[in-house]
């Protein structure tokens, strides 16, 4: 797997529990998964990867495949990836409880600081 595909696949693992996590589904989380997919060049090919990777799968198992490959990705990709799920987060304007939990947790596995990625979301919304 590239180095681009492994990127692609940890944040689609990622977003995929952020999307479920609160078990409401809005339209602007669908579309802002969509903007994820052009701006991250991920092909539907790679999507669909994904989405029979996770047929079967119990959350705690795409959890920890999407904990794997994103420790497996570089310090710059990292914070990319956790941009774009608090961005997504934020989709529908409301930060679910369980959305948070699951974003501070997959960012101390990440060993990322919490501070630096709030910096980067700060400065993407200017």
């Amino acid at each position: 797997m590239t180095t681009h595909d492994n990127y692609a696949q940890a944040l689609l693992h990622l977003t995929y529990l952020l999307i479920w996590s609160d078990s409401e589904i809005s339209g602007d989380e669908i579309y802002y998964l969509d903007k994820i997919k052009e701006s991250e060049g991920i092909s539907n090919a790679v999507f669909d990867q994904f989405n029979n990777s996770v047929i079967g799968k119990t959350g705690r198992e795409i959890y920890q495949s999407g904990i794997k490959m994103i420790n497996d990705c570089s310090l710059e990709l990292k914070i990319r990836a956790f941009v774009k799920l608090f961005q997504l987060a934020n989709a529908d304007g409301v930060f679910h409880v369980k959305e948070v939990r699951l974003l501070l947790y997959a960012t101390k596995l990440a060993d990322l600081d919490f501070e630096s990625i709030m910096a980067e979301v700060k400065k993407e919304i200017r």
